[in-house]
């Protein structure tokens, strides 16, 4: 939710078949994520999103470009701030159930 909220973009949309530059950079997103942080292999990041290992193969092949893998490490950079942020609102708020 968090990377369909940074692109602006519905889940629907991004485990479409959707070639929009936007739901792609989300979907790509997603992909590169669940596999550099999650350690998820290609077969399960596949089930993820409604796509074959080989497909995740060449989405990873293809971000092996320089532009396009600076952009998405910016992009991850800031989603990971997200998360971080939101994880330490959940452990704040359940510190604060228990004084």
């Amino acid at each position: 939710k968090i990377i369909c909220s940074y692109f602006k973009v519905n889940v629907k949309d991004v485990l479409s078949q959707s070639r929009k530059p936007i739901v792609v950079d989300a979907r790509h997103t997603y992909q590169v994520m669940l596999e550099h942080k999650f350690k998820l292999s290609h077969a399960e990041i596949g089930k993820q999103v409604g796509r074959d290992r080989t497909t995740i193969l060449v989405t990873n092949y293809k971000f092996k470009n320089r532009e396009a893998k600076r952009k998405l490490k910016i992009d991850i950079i800031r989603i990971e701030k997200l998360l971080d942020r939101e994880e330490n609102a959940k452990i704040s708020l359940e510190k604060s159930t228990f004084i």
